[in-house]
């Protein structure tokens, strides 16, 4: 009896560690989203959440959350950002970097600098 349960704990474990964010739980992220409703549909929860403002309006305040996701053997940072509770935008730090929306790339180098700040 002991050893099955010693077996289950073992598995139970191995498969628990297993769990990543991942590509597809990306793809079921939608704008408009709260953070509750988005950790409640991917796998894995962020490694880090913060508030932050940006520069051009200080007086408006962004919560980001930092999911660390694993695609194949490649391992990157991956922001999603809500303003007014909302999910406004989430990508790859350089998908901010690269939208055409200043507001956006300022959002997304304030989020990956504040982030540096607290890793």
């Amino acid at each position: 009896m002991k050893k099955h349960i010693f077996i289950i704990l073992v598995l139970t474990f191995t498969f628990t560690s297993c769990v990543r964010f991942s590509l597809g739980d990306a793809n079921k992220i939608q704008k408009g989203m709260t953070s509750s409703e988005v950790n409640g549909i991917v796998s894995k929860g962020p490694v880090k959440d913060f508030m932050m403002t940006i520069y051009s309006s200080p007086s408006k305040k962004y919560f980001v959350q930092v999911y660390d996701i694993h695609v194949g053997n490649y391992n990157s940072d991956y922001f999603a950002v809500y303003e007014n509770e909302k999910l406004l935008y989430w990508g790859y730090p350089y998908e901010f970097n690269r939208h055409p929306d200043p507001l956006l790339n300022e959002i997304g180098k304030t989020a990956v600098a504040e982030y540096e700040k607290i890793k």
